[in-house]
C-alpha cells in the first residue's frame, strides 16, 4: 500500500546486547535486535531475499551462530595471574559471587563464540548461557547501543535466568527513565558508588568519552577483562568450574570501594520484555 509501513523489528541470537540498525527496505524500515553488526547486515539482506545470504539469514533465526564455537582469546596464564592478585587485593576493593550450576559441568561441552570487534562474548553448553559484555568501543562504528554496561553479564542455568540484562524499555518519550536503564547500576557488572563509566549526557543514544574495556582472556576456563573508566583499572574474571560459575571483581585504586553486589542486584529496574513494557516481580 502507498505510505510508510511500520518498522519491522527482528531479533536475533541474543538480547543481551542490541543493535539498533534501522534499513530502508522495501519502503520498510527494518530494526535489528541482537548479535552484531555483521549478522545485523545479514538479516537485513537475507529480508530482501538475495540468495546468497538467504542461508545465513535462517541459520540466525534457528539460533545458530555465524561465528566459530570453541574460540580462545589470550592465554590462561593471565586469568591465574588475575586470581593471584584478587587474593591480596584489600577486602574493599574485592569481591566475589558464586552461581551454582545444576550438576556436575564438563567444560569439554563448553562452545566460546567471541564477537570481539562488537564487544560481546558468549559461552554455551547444555544447561548453561553466559554472555559477557567487553569493548566494541570503535569509535569508526556507529552505535545506537549505548548503555553503561562494559563488563556485565547474563546468565542463565537449567533453562532459568539467574543474571538478566534488564533491556532498553523505551528509546525517546521519556528520557530519565530510558537514562535509568542505560544506567551503570541498571547491569550486573563491577561498580563505583555514584560513578557512571561513561556520562549519559552526550545523547539517549550516545555515551562520553570510551572506557577502554578490553578482553584479556577468553575460553573455556572462563574469561578476564577491565575497563579504565574511573582512572585504575576494574577487572571482573568469570571461573567456570566443574559445579559453578564464580565471578571475582577488584578495582587496583585503594580510592575505590567496590557497590556490594547484593546492592546492585536490588538497584536494577524491572526487566523490559519488549519496548515500553516492564515487568513486575
Amino acid at each position: 500500500r502507498e505510505g510508510p509501513l511500520p518498522p519491522l523489528v527482528v531479533r536475533c541470537e541474543s538480547d543481551f546486547a542490541e543493535v539498533e540498525a534501522p534499513v530502508q527496505l522495501r519502503r520498510r524500515r527494518v530494526l535489528v535486535i541482537g548479535g552484531d553488526l555483521t549478522d545485523a547486515t545479514a538479516v537485513a539482506r537475507a529480508l530482501a531475499g538475495t540468495s546468497d545470504d538467504v542461508a545465513v539469514g535462517e541459520s540466525l533465526a534457528r539460533g545458530e551462530s555465524a561465528a566459530k564455537p570453541s574460540q580462545t582469546i589470550g592465554s590462561e596464564n593471565e586469568f591465574t595471574a588475575y586470581l593471584q592478585r584478587w587474593q591480596t587485593a584489600a577486602p574493599g576493593n574485592r569481591q566475589f559471587a558464586r552461581f551454582p550450576l545444576a550438576g556436575t559441568f564438563d567444560t569439554d561441552q563448553l562452545a566460546c563464540i567471541s564477537y570481539a570487534d562488537f564487544g560481546l562474548y558468549i559461552m554455551r553448553a547444555p544447561g548453561l548461557y553466559l554472555a559477557i559484555r567487553c569493548g566494541g568501543e570503535n569509535a569508526a562504528c556507529p552505535r545506537g547501543h549505548a548503555h553503561n554496561d562494559q563488563l556485565a553479564i547474563e546468565l542463565w542455568i537449567d533453562g532459568n535466568c539467574v543474571i538478566a540484562d534488564p533491556g532498553s524499555y523505551v528509546y525517546t518519550p521519556l528520557p530519565e527513565r530510558r537514562n535509568a536503564y542505560r544506567s551503570v547500576t541498571a547491569h550486573f557488572t563491577p561498580q563505583l558508588e555514584g560513578a557512571e563509566p561513561s556520562s549519559l549526557d552526550a545523547g539517549l543514544f550516545a555515551l562520553g568519552a570510551p572506557t577502554g574495556a578490553e578482553c584479556r582472556y577468553f575460553g573455556r576456563s572462563g574469561f578476564v577483562g577491565y575497563h579504565t573508566a574511573h582512572g585504575a583499572p576494574l577487572w571482573r574474571a568469570i571461573a567456570i568450574t566443574a559445579n559453578a560459575i564464580e565471578v571475582s571483581d577488584m578495582s587496583e585504586s585503594p580510592a575505590h570501594t567496590l557497590v556490594a553486589n547484593e546492592k546492585i542486584l536490588s538497584n536494577q529496574p524491572p526487566f523490559s520484555p519488549g519496548y515500553g513494557l516492564r515487568r513486575q516481580e
